[in-house]
């Protein structure tokens, strides 16, 4: 099975999140009913804000706004990624207790990683359900 989430920048410069259908490669699936996402289509999920945040290893964060973004009257979808920040690639453990929020204005970090992590973040246009 080849991969089935793609999100990053495109050839034409736009950021987009796709997923594909099980058994479908995401980066090779045709638009028909093998991808079930796509951020790029009718508006719906439109990858509005992008970017990193380096979090501090030395650094205890309480409920501290990371990232900001216009108020949207909602509170957006987000996702987001922990990577490495380092040659060795030092990943956070699980032992580690780091909590993010989103607010309808920016992304907000609880906790002390333990190691220098980096955090990759893409807000959409798109309200979480309730």
């Amino acid at each position: 099975m080849g991969k089935r989430l793609s999100f990053g920048q495109w050839v034409d410069g736009s950021w987009r999140l796709r997923v594909s259908a099980a058994g479908f490669d995401v980066d090779t699936a045709l638009a028909d009913m093998r991808i079930v996402f796509d951020s790029s289509l009718n508006g719906y999920g439109v990858v509005c804000q992008t970017g990193t945040f380096n979090m501090n290893t030395a650094t205890t964060y309480a409920n501290t706004k990371i990232v900001s973004w216009a108020n949207v009257g909602f509170k957006p979808v987000v996702y987001t990624l922990f990577g490495p920040t380092n040659a060795r690639k030092t990943y956070l453990s699980q032992q580690q207790d780091i909590r993010l929020r989103v607010n309808n204005d920016g992304l907000y970090l609880t906790g002390k990683p333990g190691v220098t992590t980096l955090l990759y973040y893409a807000m959409l246009n798109q309200q979480v359900a309730a």
